[in-house]
This record gives structure tokens, sequence and C-alpha cells, in this order.
């Protein structure tokens, strides 16, 4: 299989409406300037695998800063109301002047056939 064939295969803006939605649900709830990034594992895993049938995603906050403990709570309940799994989870603002920034964010996993 040609590159070409393997990246045309792929469809990378399955999820934009998902992404939108939930970015702007979130936005309009808690600010914070969220980005929502969705995607699926590859296909073919064994019936054991635990990633079988799931898509992962994140929400990261794009502001300098943190929210505070019942405001971030109040979001990781909102993000598991949606059905989503947490992974990982990160109230923590950093950064290192001229190289990169750390922001707020949420690993997340979610069904594909409730998507």
């Amino acid at each position: 299989m040609k590159l070409r064939d393997i990246i045309l295969e792929t469809d990378f803006d399955k999820y934009r409406d998902k992404e939108q939605s939930l970015a702007s649900e979130i936005n309009n709830k808690f600010g914070g300037d969220p980005y929502v990034s969705m995607g699926e594992y590859a296909g073919g895993r064994s019936d054991d695998d635990p990633r079988k049938g799931k898509g992962f995603g994140s929400v990261t906050f794009r502001m300098r800063g943190e929210f505070k403990d019942s405001k971030w709570n109040q979001i990781l309940d909102y993000v598991k109301s949606k059905g989503l799994d947490i992974q990982q989870e990160s109230n923590y603002y950093d950064s290192e002047p001229g190289e990169r920034e750390w922001f707020p964010k949420v690993d997340f996993h979610f069904n594909l056939n409730e998507s």
C-alpha cells in the first residue's frame, strides 16, 4: 500500500462536528478557550485488547492559568456526563520562556459505537 493511499484512507475530519460542538459547549459553560481533538485507534485489534472499539480524545484549555478546584471538578463531571471515560487530567499551567507551555488538559476514551 502506498503512503498516499494510507493518507487518503484516513478520515481526519470524521469527528470535526463533535469536536467543535464539545468545545463550544465547554467554552460557553466554563470558559478557558478549549480545543478538542478526537480520533480512533487502529482496527484489527484482538478481542482482549482494551482499546478495541474505542476512540480517544482530549480537551486542552488554551489559557495561561489554572481553574479553581471547584470549577475543575465541575468540568470533569461535565466531560463524564457526555459519556467520555477520563483517562488522565491535569489542571496545571506552566511555561518555559522561549520553549513551550503546558495547559490544563483532559484526556479521554469513548466507545465508537456510541459516537
